[in-house]
Protein backbone atom coordinates (compact mmCIF):
# COMPACT_ATOMS: atom_id res chain seq x y z
CA UNK A 1 0.00 0.00 0.00
CA UNK A 2 1.04 3.60 -0.57
CA UNK A 3 1.14 4.38 3.13
CA UNK A 4 3.88 1.77 3.61
CA UNK A 5 6.06 3.20 0.83
CA UNK A 6 5.50 6.73 2.13
CA UNK A 7 6.57 5.71 5.62
CA UNK A 8 9.66 4.07 4.18
CA UNK A 9 10.54 7.16 2.15
CA UNK A 10 9.80 9.67 4.94
CA UNK A 11 9.99 7.77 8.24
CA UNK A 12 10.13 10.90 10.41
CA UNK A 13 7.55 12.92 8.50
CA UNK A 14 4.87 10.36 7.77
CA UNK A 15 2.10 8.92 9.88
CA UNK A 16 -1.12 7.05 9.18
CA UNK A 17 -4.16 8.77 10.66
CA UNK A 18 -7.89 9.10 9.98
CA UNK A 19 -8.71 11.96 7.63
CA UNK A 20 -11.55 12.86 9.98
CA UNK A 21 -8.84 14.42 12.16
CA UNK A 22 -7.95 16.83 9.33
CA UNK A 23 -11.35 17.81 7.97
CA UNK A 24 -14.00 20.12 9.43
CA UNK A 25 -16.74 17.66 8.44
CA UNK A 26 -15.01 15.16 10.75
CA UNK A 27 -15.38 12.50 8.05
CA UNK A 28 -12.66 10.33 6.54
CA UNK A 29 -10.83 7.04 6.98
CA UNK A 30 -7.10 6.25 7.26
CA UNK A 31 -4.49 7.81 4.99
CA UNK A 32 -0.76 8.50 4.91
CA UNK A 33 -0.10 12.04 6.17
CA UNK A 34 3.16 13.79 5.23
CA UNK A 35 4.16 16.76 7.39
CA UNK A 36 7.09 18.74 5.92
CA UNK A 37 8.69 21.33 8.19
CA UNK A 38 10.59 23.30 5.54
CA UNK A 39 10.95 23.81 1.79
CA UNK A 40 13.69 21.21 1.37
CA UNK A 41 11.51 18.52 2.92
CA UNK A 42 8.50 19.62 0.88
CA UNK A 43 10.52 19.68 -2.34
CA UNK A 44 11.68 16.12 -1.65
CA UNK A 45 8.09 14.98 -1.13
CA UNK A 46 6.94 16.65 -4.35
CA UNK A 47 9.73 14.92 -6.26
CA UNK A 48 8.72 11.61 -4.68
CA UNK A 49 5.03 11.88 -5.65
CA UNK A 50 6.04 12.68 -9.22
CA UNK A 51 8.66 9.90 -9.46
CA UNK A 52 6.36 7.25 -7.97
CA UNK A 53 3.10 8.43 -9.54
CA UNK A 54 1.54 8.56 -6.08
CA UNK A 55 -1.89 10.24 -5.79
CA UNK A 56 -1.51 13.25 -3.50
CA UNK A 57 -3.37 16.25 -2.16
CA UNK A 58 -2.70 19.22 0.07
CA UNK A 59 -4.79 19.53 3.22
CA UNK A 60 -4.68 22.57 5.45
CA UNK A 61 -7.61 22.60 7.84
CA UNK A 62 -9.81 20.58 5.48
CA UNK A 63 -12.54 23.20 5.62
CA UNK A 64 -14.01 22.52 2.17
CA UNK A 65 -13.02 18.89 1.71
CA UNK A 66 -14.97 15.63 1.74
CA UNK A 67 -12.72 12.64 2.44
CA UNK A 68 -13.89 9.05 1.81
CA UNK A 69 -15.02 7.22 4.93
CA UNK A 70 -13.12 4.10 3.93
CA UNK A 71 -9.86 6.03 3.63
CA UNK A 72 -7.70 6.98 0.68
CA UNK A 73 -4.75 5.09 -0.79
CA UNK A 74 -2.76 8.22 -1.56
CA UNK A 75 -0.87 10.75 0.53
CA UNK A 76 -1.96 14.09 1.88
CA UNK A 77 0.55 16.83 2.67
CA UNK A 78 -0.08 18.96 5.74
CA UNK A 79 2.32 21.89 6.07
CA UNK A 80 3.96 22.40 9.46
CA UNK A 81 7.08 24.08 10.85
CA UNK A 82 8.19 27.17 8.93
CA UNK A 83 5.01 27.06 6.86
CA UNK A 84 2.99 28.09 9.91
CA UNK A 85 4.87 31.35 10.48
CA UNK A 86 4.33 34.85 9.13
CA UNK A 87 6.22 38.14 9.13
CA UNK A 88 5.26 41.78 8.65
CA UNK A 89 7.22 44.59 7.05
CA UNK A 90 5.29 47.82 6.82
CA UNK A 91 2.03 46.98 5.08
CA UNK A 92 3.37 43.78 3.49
CA UNK A 93 2.68 40.41 5.13
CA UNK A 94 4.54 37.24 4.13
CA UNK A 95 2.74 34.16 5.40
CA UNK A 96 3.44 30.45 5.12
CA UNK A 97 0.85 28.32 3.39
CA UNK A 98 0.01 26.54 6.64
CA UNK A 99 -0.82 29.68 8.64
CA UNK A 100 -4.44 29.60 9.91
CA UNK A 101 -6.31 32.30 8.00
CA UNK A 102 -8.49 33.55 10.90
CA UNK A 103 -5.42 33.98 13.14
CA UNK A 104 -3.61 35.97 10.46
CA UNK A 105 -6.65 38.13 9.80
CA UNK A 106 -7.05 38.85 13.51
CA UNK A 107 -3.38 39.71 13.86
CA UNK A 108 -3.57 42.08 10.89
CA UNK A 109 -6.51 43.91 12.44
CA UNK A 110 -4.66 44.18 15.77
CA UNK A 111 -1.65 45.68 13.96
CA UNK A 112 -3.74 48.25 12.15
CA UNK A 113 -3.48 46.60 8.74
CA UNK A 114 -6.66 46.75 6.68
CA UNK A 115 -7.85 44.32 4.03
CA UNK A 116 -8.43 41.07 5.90
CA UNK A 117 -11.58 41.70 7.92
CA UNK A 118 -13.52 39.46 5.52
CA UNK A 119 -11.29 36.52 6.48
CA UNK A 120 -11.62 36.55 10.27
CA UNK A 121 -14.21 33.77 10.27
CA UNK A 122 -13.08 31.67 7.31
CA UNK A 123 -11.81 28.37 8.79
CA UNK A 124 -8.90 27.55 6.51
CA UNK A 125 -5.19 28.10 5.97
CA UNK A 126 -3.55 30.79 3.86
CA UNK A 127 -2.57 28.22 1.22
CA UNK A 128 -6.08 26.80 1.07
CA UNK A 129 -7.54 30.29 0.85
CA UNK A 130 -5.33 31.07 -2.15
CA UNK A 131 -6.24 27.73 -3.78
CA UNK A 132 -9.97 28.54 -3.47
CA UNK A 133 -9.67 32.33 -3.77
CA UNK A 134 -11.65 32.29 -0.54
CA UNK A 135 -13.82 35.27 0.20
CA UNK A 136 -16.84 36.69 1.97
CA UNK A 137 -18.92 39.86 2.06
CA UNK A 138 -17.74 41.12 -1.31
CA UNK A 139 -13.99 40.65 -0.75
CA UNK A 140 -11.61 37.79 -1.52
CA UNK A 141 -7.97 36.76 -1.46
CA UNK A 142 -7.35 38.05 -4.97
CA UNK A 143 -7.83 41.58 -3.60
CA UNK A 144 -4.80 41.33 -1.32
CA UNK A 145 -2.45 38.71 -2.81
CA UNK A 146 0.66 40.21 -4.42
CA UNK A 147 2.64 37.02 -4.99
CA UNK A 148 2.76 33.28 -4.30
CA UNK A 149 5.60 30.79 -4.02
CA UNK A 150 4.56 27.29 -5.11
CA UNK A 151 6.31 23.94 -5.46
CA UNK A 152 4.91 21.65 -8.13
CA UNK A 153 5.19 17.85 -8.39
CA UNK A 154 8.72 17.07 -9.49
CA UNK A 155 10.13 19.83 -7.28
CA UNK A 156 9.84 22.84 -9.61
CA UNK A 157 9.62 26.02 -7.54
CA UNK A 158 7.97 29.10 -9.00
CA UNK A 159 7.21 32.62 -7.78
CA UNK A 160 3.92 33.78 -9.27
CA UNK A 161 2.49 37.27 -9.36
CA UNK A 162 -1.16 37.75 -8.48
CA UNK A 163 -1.98 38.03 -12.17
CA UNK A 164 -0.39 34.64 -12.84
CA UNK A 165 -2.58 32.89 -10.24
CA UNK A 166 -5.67 32.80 -12.44
CA UNK A 167 -7.95 34.17 -9.75
CA UNK A 168 -11.67 34.28 -10.38
CA UNK A 169 -14.74 33.65 -8.28
CA UNK A 170 -13.71 30.81 -5.91
CA UNK A 171 -11.12 29.59 -8.40
CA UNK A 172 -7.41 29.85 -9.13
CA UNK A 173 -4.86 28.28 -11.44
CA UNK A 174 -3.87 25.93 -8.60
CA UNK A 175 -7.12 24.03 -9.13
CA UNK A 176 -6.11 23.09 -12.69
CA UNK A 177 -2.38 22.71 -12.02
CA UNK A 178 -2.11 21.63 -8.38
CA UNK A 179 0.96 22.56 -6.40
CA UNK A 180 1.98 23.18 -2.81
CA UNK A 181 1.56 26.84 -1.86
CA UNK A 182 4.61 27.51 0.31
CA UNK A 183 4.19 31.18 1.06
CA UNK A 184 2.02 34.12 0.11
CA UNK A 185 2.81 37.83 -0.02
CA UNK A 186 -0.15 40.00 0.96
CA UNK A 187 -0.35 43.74 0.36
CA UNK A 188 -2.52 45.38 2.99
CA UNK A 189 -3.27 49.03 3.81
CA UNK A 190 -2.97 51.22 6.91
CA UNK A 191 -6.06 51.32 9.10
CA UNK A 192 -7.29 52.21 12.55
CA UNK A 193 -6.79 49.32 14.98
CA UNK A 194 -9.89 50.03 17.01
CA UNK A 195 -12.10 50.35 13.96
CA UNK A 196 -10.67 47.18 12.39
CA UNK A 197 -11.19 45.19 15.59
CA UNK A 198 -14.78 46.38 15.79
CA UNK A 199 -15.43 45.44 12.16
CA UNK A 200 -13.87 42.05 12.82
CA UNK A 201 -16.18 41.50 15.82
CA UNK A 202 -19.17 42.49 13.69
CA UNK A 203 -18.12 40.09 10.94
CA UNK A 204 -17.74 37.22 13.40
CA UNK A 205 -21.10 38.05 14.93
CA UNK A 206 -22.74 38.01 11.52
CA UNK A 207 -21.22 34.61 10.72
CA UNK A 208 -22.31 33.16 14.05
CA UNK A 209 -25.87 34.36 13.47
CA UNK A 210 -26.08 33.17 9.86
CA UNK A 211 -24.09 29.93 9.68
CA UNK A 212 -24.11 26.62 11.63
CA UNK A 213 -20.67 27.07 13.16
CA UNK A 214 -21.28 24.83 16.19
CA UNK A 215 -21.69 21.59 14.24
CA UNK A 216 -19.20 19.92 11.86
CA UNK A 217 -19.61 21.25 8.31
CA UNK A 218 -17.49 22.29 5.34
CA UNK A 219 -18.84 25.76 4.67
CA UNK A 220 -20.78 26.57 1.53
CA UNK A 221 -21.49 23.43 -0.49
CA UNK A 222 -22.39 25.11 -3.79
CA UNK A 223 -21.01 28.13 -5.63
CA UNK A 224 -23.31 31.00 -6.45
CA UNK A 225 -24.56 30.64 -10.05
CA UNK A 226 -23.36 33.35 -12.41
CA UNK A 227 -26.02 36.06 -12.51
CA UNK A 228 -28.24 33.83 -10.40
CA UNK A 229 -29.73 33.83 -6.90
CA UNK A 230 -27.78 32.54 -3.89
CA UNK A 231 -27.68 28.74 -3.74
CA UNK A 232 -29.13 28.77 -0.23
CA UNK A 233 -32.27 30.42 -1.58
CA UNK A 234 -32.55 27.90 -4.42
CA UNK A 235 -32.04 24.97 -2.06
CA UNK A 236 -34.61 26.26 0.42
CA UNK A 237 -37.18 26.79 -2.35
CA UNK A 238 -36.61 23.18 -3.40
CA UNK A 239 -37.28 21.82 0.08
CA UNK A 240 -33.69 20.93 0.94
CA UNK A 241 -33.38 22.93 4.16
CA UNK A 242 -33.31 20.37 6.97
CA UNK A 243 -33.42 17.45 4.49
CA UNK A 244 -31.38 14.55 5.87
CA UNK A 245 -29.78 11.33 4.66
CA UNK A 246 -28.21 9.08 7.29
CA UNK A 247 -26.12 11.23 9.61
CA UNK A 248 -25.97 14.24 7.28
CA UNK A 249 -28.49 17.01 6.68
CA UNK A 250 -28.82 20.35 4.97
CA UNK A 251 -28.62 22.80 7.82
CA UNK A 252 -31.87 24.24 9.22
CA UNK A 253 -29.82 27.41 9.83
CA UNK A 254 -28.51 27.91 6.28
CA UNK A 255 -29.55 25.66 3.40
CA UNK A 256 -26.17 25.83 1.61
CA UNK A 257 -24.41 24.06 4.49
CA UNK A 258 -24.46 20.32 5.12
CA UNK A 259 -24.01 19.29 8.74
CA UNK A 260 -22.56 16.10 10.14
CA UNK A 261 -25.08 15.45 12.89
CA UNK A 262 -22.78 12.92 14.55
CA UNK A 263 -22.32 9.81 12.47
CA UNK A 264 -22.37 10.91 8.82
CA UNK A 265 -20.33 9.05 6.24
CA UNK A 266 -19.03 10.39 2.95
CA UNK A 267 -21.75 8.64 0.97
CA UNK A 268 -24.44 10.43 3.03
CA UNK A 269 -22.92 13.76 1.99
CA UNK A 270 -22.64 12.74 -1.67
CA UNK A 271 -26.26 11.56 -1.72
CA UNK A 272 -27.41 14.93 -0.38
CA UNK A 273 -25.32 16.80 -2.95
CA UNK A 274 -26.65 14.76 -5.86
CA UNK A 275 -30.25 15.01 -4.64
CA UNK A 276 -29.99 18.78 -4.25
CA UNK A 277 -28.47 19.29 -7.69
CA UNK A 278 -31.21 17.20 -9.30
CA UNK A 279 -34.04 19.00 -7.50
CA UNK A 280 -32.71 22.48 -8.26
CA UNK A 281 -32.13 21.61 -11.90
CA UNK A 282 -35.61 20.11 -12.32
CA UNK A 283 -37.32 23.05 -10.60
CA UNK A 284 -35.30 26.00 -11.89
CA UNK A 285 -33.18 24.82 -14.83
CA UNK A 286 -30.06 25.93 -12.92
CA UNK A 287 -27.21 23.44 -12.56
CA UNK A 288 -25.42 24.03 -9.28
CA UNK A 289 -21.66 23.53 -9.08
CA UNK A 290 -19.88 22.41 -5.93
CA UNK A 291 -17.61 24.66 -3.93
CA UNK A 292 -16.48 21.67 -1.88
CA UNK A 293 -13.84 19.26 -3.14
CA UNK A 294 -14.03 15.46 -2.98
CA UNK A 295 -10.72 13.78 -2.22
CA UNK A 296 -9.90 11.27 -4.92
CA UNK A 297 -13.15 11.49 -6.83
CA UNK A 298 -16.13 13.35 -8.23
CA UNK A 299 -19.59 14.01 -6.81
Amino acid sequence: MICHSAMTAFPHRCRVAPLSDLTTWRIGGPCAILTPLNRDELRGMMRWVADTGTPWSMIGRGSNLLAPSNGWDGVVINLQGEFRAFGVRGETVTAGGGVPLPALAGAACSMGLAGMVFAVGIPGTVGGAVFMNAGAYGASMMDIVRGVQVIYPGGETRHLSSGECGFNYRTSSFQTRPGAVCSVILELAPGDRGELRERARETLGKRRASFPIKVPNAGSVFRRPKDGPPPGMLLEECGMKGFAVGGARFSPVHANFIENTGNACSEDILTLVRTAKRRVLERTGILLHEEIRVLGGET
